[in-house]
């Protein structure tokens, strides 16, 4: 109750509407997000609520070692060349005013969901749900992309008198809050504190099945939990390979492909691990083998071929 209403983000009322008319027409969504754990579980926020409220939902995560972070004018081109009329971003898009450009040529409506600091010049988007943009009167500026992505479908759950369903997604948003590293004071301490109540006693299952293949059992749920053990992990499909198998686990309807794909994910990160201790010690020799770099308190070292995961 003491979650502040979603409508007094700034734009909410129209993303709300837009996507209220995406659920009547059954309409194919794009969700376009970041490659981190706050991103994978946005975009699983927001597919998860839009599939269950009627509309279609794909995704599209980039990858971080070919494409780099952020929304490109490929991506607009390619959804408006198969017919895509509605994007959403989720932890992103705040600072891509070029592609949004692009999108409103093509006839392509775009709602940002995005809590990174904008630009002075804010994207020409349908729609832009951000507390941190000028002029938003929403009394708390400290969400995550998770956090943002919970609120619209809070906002959409009350427009289609859902009740408190928005309420399944708590688990979510408190995994990529804590994940994020972003304060957990005001409604963050709310969505973490509702959020671990959640896992508690009925959790996403493919957060179930990370705590399973991470051999969690008769333990707290915390936020060390969350942040240690579960989001590094998570972390490791987008730096190792291919962040969208976080959306993948974090949809799954199927406990036993969602075990499967938490067990690919417990192998990414160990190879994450591996290949970190590595340049890690090539890092410590190539200071230690020059003794001028003993006195100066910031030094950067580099090394070719070094994984950029």
């Amino acid at each position: 109750e003491d979650l502040p209403d979603p409508l007094t983000l700034k734009d909410m009322p129209k993303a709300v509407a837009r996507l209220v008319e995406a659920v009547r027409r059954k309409e194919e969504v794009l969700l376009f997000g970041d490659y981190d754990a706050d991103g994978i579980v946005s975009i699983a926020i927001l597919k998860t609520a839009l599939d269950r409220a009627g509309a279609r939902a794909g995704f599209q995560v980039p990858s971080r070692l070919r494409e780099g972070y952020g929304l490109r004018t490929e991506v607009i081109e390619q959804a408006a060349a198969t017919g895509i009329k509605l994007l959403i971003s989720a932890d992103t898009g705040i600072r891509a005013g070029e592609a949004i450009r692009r999108a409103r040529q093509l006839g392509l409506d775009v709602i940002v969901t995005d809590h990174h600091l904008p630009e002075e010049d804010l994207p020409p988007a349908l729609a832009i749900l951000n507390p941190k943009q000028p002029d938003c009167p929403y009394p708390f500026k400290d969400l995550c992309g998770a956090g943002v992505a919970f609120k619209l479908v809070q906002a959409l759950c009350n427009r289609l008198n859902l009740a408190d369903r928005y309420l399944d997604y708590v688990d979510l948003a408190a995994l990529g809050t804590v994940a994020d590293i972003v304060d957990l004071s005001g409604e963050n301490r709310i969505i973490v504190w509702a959020g671990l109540k959640k896992i508690q006693r009925r959790p996403n299952l493919g957060i179930q099945a990370l705590l399973k293949v991470s051999e969690v059992t008769n333990r707290e749920i915390d936020t060390w939990l969350l942040g240690y053990i579960l989001a590094p992990r998570i972390n490791a499909a987008g730096r190792m390979g291919d962040a969208s198998r976080g959306v993948y686990l974090f949809t799954a309807a199927d406990p036993v492909q969602a075990e499967d794909i938490a067990r690919q994910m417990q192998q990414d990160n160990i190879l994450r691990q591996k290949t970190q201790e590595v340049i890690f010690q090539k890092s410590v020799e190539a200071i230690e083998t020059d003794p001028s770099l003993k006195d100066d308190k910031v030094i950067v070292v580099c090394g070719e071929g070094w994984h950029h995961g």
